[in-house]
């Protein structure tokens, strides 16, 4: 990698161009078709299943990017940018023209660490593991589908759900 194959974004708009990596993504590991013949669920339940892994997947990614770019950059303020988040634009540092070689090498282990990141959070095996460990493909499960109850045990939100429908308190229909 050299100086000018380094891609640069701004945090503000008309702001200074700073270091970045493109951090959108085009496509997952699984479609919602796959999600459901996985988990013998419905279309509209794996898709839902797919949104809360989607939403902790990005969580994740922002921690470890973080911590990735921390270890690469310790002077280095790592910030989200984009309309949807998707550039990791790295600020804190001197300005791009003035790094010597070896900075652009930790720029450029950096990018590809980043990508490597990506590409497990977004890989079918990574996905269906999160949904299965998660039980998102569950009727009413929840994003933070589990709980500590009073007598120390986790307990499942979408198992306690069905057990309160077959219970006899589940949802008020009306008529």
């Amino acid at each position: 990698m050299r100086k000018h194959d380094i891609q640069t974004h701004e945090l503000h708009y008309m702001g200074p161009r700073l270091p970045a990596i493109n951090v959108k993504v085009y496509s997952f590991g699984c479609t919602a078709e796959d999600v459901a013949e996985r988990f013998q669920c419905n279309e509209e339940l794996a898709i839902k299943a797919i949104n809360f892994w989607f939403e902790s997947a990005v969580e994740q990614f922002w921690e470890e990017a973080t911590e990735i770019a921390r270890t690469i950059f310790p002077d280095a303020t790592v910030n989200s940018a984009g309309r949807s988040s998707g550039w990791l634009v790295l600020s804190g540092l001197s300005a791009l023209a003035l790094w010597d070689a070896p900075a652009v090498q930790r720029f450029a282990r950096l990018q590809k660490e980043v990508r490597r990141l990506m590409a497990y959070l977004t890989s079918s095996d990574y996905m269906l593991e999160a949904i299965e460990s998660n039980r998102w493909a569950e009727e009413g499960a929840e994003h933070y589908n589990f709980f500590d109850a009073k007598d120390g045990t986790v307990k499942c939100i979408a198992e306690e759900k069905r057990k309160a429908i077959q219970a006899g308190f589940g949802p008020v229909v009306r008529q």
